[in-house]
C-alpha cells in the first residue's frame, strides 16, 4: 500500500531547509517514487531563498482551525474540499508515495487528523507521521534566538525585553504534547520519531530515506536574490547585542545594527550549540525538571524509530561559558550614532549600569 507523509516538525529541526529541497527536487523526487506537490508560487519563492510554510497551505484551515495565522486569514475548507484535493493528489501521484510538510502542523486538531486519515485510506493510501525531536534545550536556545531575531526584523509579537534565563524558566519544548495529537488520530506505529541531532549531519538523506527514496545525491542549490541568508542563527555576541539594546536604541538603529551583525562573518562558537551561554543554575535546574518526564516518555514509546534517546540537556554540556563585553557592543553603537552611521532616531535614556 502506497504511503502519505505528513511531516510535521518539529520547529529548529531543518524543517525549511528540507521543505525547499524537496521543492527544488520536485522532479526527481517524482522519478524516485515520492510526489511532493508544490505550486509554481511556492517555488518561485524557494528559489529566492525565502522561509516558506510547506506544501500544505491549502489544507491548514483545515488541519488547524484555530491556529492564530489561520484565524487571521480568515479561510475555511469543507470536508469536501479537502476530500477533492486529495483524490487530485493520488491521482497525480498515481501509485508513487505523497508527502506534505508543514511546522504548522504540530497544532493539528486530533479530529480532523483521523478525518483526513479516512479520506485518504479510503483512495487506498496508509497515512504516516514523520517528527524530528531534538534536545531540549539545543531547541529552546535557538527559539530564544529566533526571538531576538524576529525583534531586530520589526516582527516580533511583543517589546517586551527577556533573557535567556528568563526564556528558559518558561519555555516549555511541546514535543510530547504534539506526538501526542497525532497517535490519539492515527496510532503510535503511524508515528516516526527520529532523532535531529543524530541526522543532521545527513538530515535531507536520513529525511528520504523514511519515505524509501534511498541513495538521493546531494542537495540542490538555489539562486540569491539580495544575499539574505535564510535561518542562520544569531551568534552569542549578536544575541546579547539585542538583549541590551532593546531598551537603549530605537527599533530602527537596533533592526541597522544588527543588519550589520548579522551580515558579518560569525564571530564565536555560538553555531556549535548552548556551550558558548551561561546559564543560571537555578534556571537551568527548572529546565531540566519540567521537561524529564516528558522526554523520558517520548524515548520510552518511540524506542523502535529513534535513532537515539532525546536528551533534555545534551551530553558533554558545560555551563562555563565566559560572559560577553557588552559595553564594547553599546559604546559603538554610539559612536555610530555619533557619526550619523544610524537612522536619526533619538535612542532610548541610558540606563544606568550598576557596579558589582
Amino acid at each position: 500500500m502506497p504511503k502519505l507523509y505528513l511531516h510535521v516538525g518539529a520547529g529548529k529541526t531543518g524543517t525549511s531547509y528540507l521543505q525547499a529541497q524537496c521543492t527544488l527536487q520536485h522532479e526527481k523526487l517524482a522519478e524516485n517514487g515520492l510526489w511532493y506537490p508544490i505550486t509554481d508560487q511556492l517555488l518561485r519563492r524557494v528559489r529566492a531563498r525565502k522561509v516558506t510554510s510547506g506544501n500544505t497551505v491549502t489544507l491548514l484551515s483545515w488541519f488547524c482551525p484555530q491556529h492564530s495565522k489561520v484565524r487571521t486569514q480568515g479561510i475555511s475548507i469543507t470536508p469536501e474540499q479537502v476530500s477533492r484535493w486529495i483524490e487530485e493528489q493520488v491521482t497525480i501521484a498515481d501509485g508513487r508515495n505523497i508527502l506534505l510538510s508543514s511546522e504548522t502542523l504540530q497544532f493539528a486538531d486530533p479530529n480532523r487528523v483521523s478525518i483526513f486519515a479516512d479520506l485518504v485510506t479510503r483512495r487506498g493510501y496508509e497515512v504516516l507521521v514523520v517528527f524530528y525531536g531534538r534536545h531540549a534545550l539545543d531547541h529552546a536556545i535557538s527559539n530564544y534566538r529566533e526571538h531576538l531575531q524576529r525583534g531586530l526584523l520589526g516582527m516580533s509579537e511583543t517589546n517586551e525585553p527577556v533573557n535567556l534565563d528568563n526564556w528558559l524558566t518558561k519555555n516549555v519544548v511541546p514535543f510530547a504534547h504534539t506526538l501526542n495529537v497525532y497517535s490519539q488520530a492515527l496510532s503510535d506505529s503511524s508515528v516516526i520519531v527520529k532523532s535531529y541531532d543524530y541526522a543532521k549531519t545527513d538530515l535531507l538523506t536520513n529525511f528520504l530515506e523514511i519515505m524509501g527514496v534511498h541513495g538521493f545525491s546531494g542537495a540542490a542549490s538555489s539562486t540569491r536574490n539580495d544575499g539574505a541568508v535564510v535561518n542562520r542563527s544569531l551568534t552569542v555576541v549578536e544575541s546579547r547585542f539585542m538583549e541590551l539594546a532593546h531598551g537603549v536604541l530605537s527599533p530602527s538603529q537596533i533592526a541597522y545594527l544588527g543588519s550589520l551583525l548579522v551580515a558579518a562573518t560569525p564571530c564565536d562558537a555560538a553555531i556549535k550549540g548552548p556551550r558558548s551561554f551561561k546559564i543560571g543554575s537555578a534556571s537551568l535546574d527548572s529546565f531540566e525538571r519540567r521537561h524529564a518526564k516528558a522526554f523520558a516518555y517520548i524515548n520510552s514509546r518511540w524506542s523502535s524509530s529513534l535513532e537515539q534517546q532525546l536528551e533534555v540537556i545534551p551530553t558533554g554540556f558545560v555551563n562555563d561559558a565566559s560572559e560577553v563585553r557588552l559595553e564594547n557592543l553599546l559604546d559603538f553603537a554610539f559612536h555610530a550614532l555619533a557619526l550619523g552611521l544610524l537612522p536619526s532616531v533619538s535612542p532610548k535614556p541610558m540606563p544606568v549600569r550598576k557596579t558589582p
